[in-house]
């Protein structure tokens, strides 16, 4: 069998919008008459293809990251009345920690999962909370706990009574009385987030932070390491994604030069990617309204949990991917403007901007 790159390559500049602000990369067209052989796939262990391993790849922290932008986007902040106090009080997002009772002693993680936190969580859509992400940790005292932040408020009596009710499916409240003599144990925490300054604290404090090297709990045998079971989640329209993308052409070269010298944009220059970023706040201010309005239509969609419309939408620009690659060269006052791109101010790494 012969390897060799493929022939005819034509490289094309795509960009769209993001939570973060507007990702460009180049992306490589192929004559779909010409054949391509690839390298065989590495093999690999069994060990290889354990799902959820406990601990969160680059890549889920990125998916973890844009689901909390996500969330924080479609979020506004409101007036809440809260029974218990008879007071009213502003409210963006509610930060929910969920802890254990009783040891964990052999329980998996994967067990506790799927036995109090999945129906902890249906629960709650009967309380109105239908857009969260929750994440994953061990406690120092080796149990696992659980960090939800949704843009919903729940009373707290309802929150441990609910948690409470579940978590004894697997007799830690029990365990809690036979110790303490009672069926009450103060196994969570609710915290108010009033504006997107507070809720970038508890994000990074809790749910961005570094992920040592060591796993939820430590991981000496097959059969733990096939229980870990997922470190993070979210709810489901917290996973769409903007679908529509387009071909880099003049004028939005010229933009993006524009960009370039604004204070409130930084970017990540990289050979086949660019990353400018800015805060969702400014996107109207620096970005025309035709190129942000489909972007809106998507947060309204998101946050309307309206899913048909993100799965048939398609790409408004046509896409020269898989059509016949031709000769002709580009005109000179036709280049690509995306090449004039070199990196100067307010420009960071890859490696300095995680993400």
């Amino acid at each position: 069998m012969a390897y060799g790159r493929p022939q005819n390559k034509q490289r094309i500049w795509n960009w769209k919008l993001s939570t973060f602000g507007i990702v460009l990369w180049q992306e490589i067209l192929r004559d779909f008459a010409t054949n391509h052989y690839g390298f065989p796939p590495e093999k690999k262990n069994d060990l290889d293809y354990i799902t959820y391993s406990g601990q969160i790849t680059a890549g889920g922290k990125r998916r973890l990251k844009k689901a909390l932008d996500l969330l924080q986007e479609i979020s506004e902040v409101k007036n809440v009345y809260n029974h218990t106090t008879g007071r009213t009080f502003k409210l963006k997002l509610a930060f929910q920690t969920l802890t254990l009772s009783a040891p964990q002693l052999n329980i998996t993680d994967s067990e506790i999962k799927k036995n109090c936190l999945e129906p902890y969580l249906r629960s709650m859509k009967k309380h109105g909370m239908k857009n969260y992400v929750w994440k994953a940790e061990q406690q120092k005292n080796g149990n696992l706990h659980f960090h939800i932040i949704t843009d919903t408020f729940i009373d707290w009596q309802v929150i441990r009574d609910t948690w409470n009710r579940f978590q004894n499916k697997l007799f830690f409240v029990d365990r809690f009385f036979d110790k303490h003599g009672h069926h009450h144990p103060n196994s969570t925490d609710v915290m108010k987030i009033r504006d997107e300054k507070t809720a970038l604290k508890y994000m990074l404090k809790y749910m961005l932070k570094n992920v040592s090297k060591k796993k939820q709990l430590e991981v000496n045998e097959e059969y733990l390491a096939r229980h870990k079971g997922k470190i993070w989640d979210c709810s489901l329209n917290l996973k769409m994604k903007f679908l529509e993308s387009h071909i880099v052409d003049n004028s939005f070269g010229l933009l993006l030069n524009v960009l370039e010298k604004d204070r409130r944009v930084n970017y990540i220059f990289d050979d086949f990617f660019i990353l400018y970023l800015f805060k969702s706040a400014n996107r109207d201010k620096l970005l025309p309204q035709e190129l942000t309005a489909n972007y809106y239509q998507y947060l309204e969609d998101v946050k309307n949990h309206n899913y048909s419309r993100n799965q048939t939408k398609q790409n408004t620009t046509a896409h020269p991917k898989n059509q016949p690659i031709s000769n002709e060269q580009p005109e000179p006052n036709k280049t690509n403007e995306i090449e004039r791109i070199t990196p100067e101010k307010n420009v960071i790494t890859p490696s300095e901007f995680d993400f």
